[in-house]
């Protein structure tokens, strides 16, 4: 079953002109969680050990899985916690694994524990930008050519 619309190439523009601005609008926000996230890597110089007391595991497609630990700091008075949540990885923890942990020495809730350095955000806005702002572009070449 066929809509007039679907033929009409106003309808393909508008639709290539919003996948292109959201394209750029991820890309954006991609550019900015990847320099937030690099900024906060840069500021964790210091360095202390932890053991992993606790796994989670997050079950994707086509062994897409990917884990996220919870770890006791070997010095608990550093981070005025007794325990530390890890991002998702795909590194798979097992309990009583020792791991190091990064923090920033100003501010000890910025840390990250090892196998799960908080880079990948940006990499994935940034990805799916590319590809909305990509079909965008195509779509909007095909009208292009279809008016002309």
């Amino acid at each position: 079953m066929s809509s007039r619309y679907s033929r009409d190439p106003k309808h393909l523009r508008n639709g290539a002109v919003m996948a292109f601005l959201i394209g750029i609008g991820m890309l954006l926000m991609g550019i900015i969680g990847y320099s937030d996230e690099r900024a906060m890597v840069k500021k964790c110089t210091a360095e202390t050990t932890g053991t992993v007391t606790s796994v989670q595991a997050f079950y994707g497609a086509k062994n897409t899985n990917s884990y996220a630990a919870t770890v006791v700091p070997g010095d608990t008075s550093v981070f005025g916690a007794d325990t530390l949540e890890s991002t998702r990885t795909s590194h798979k923890y097992y309990i009583d694994e020792g791991v190091k942990i990064w923090y920033d020495p100003s501010d000890t809730s910025n840390y990250y524990i090892q196998y799960a350095k908080p880079d990948a955000t940006g990499y994935t806005m940034m990805t799916g930008a590319a590809l909305f702002a990509g079909v965008g572009a195509v779509i909007l070449m095909m009208y292009m050519r279809k008016i002309s």
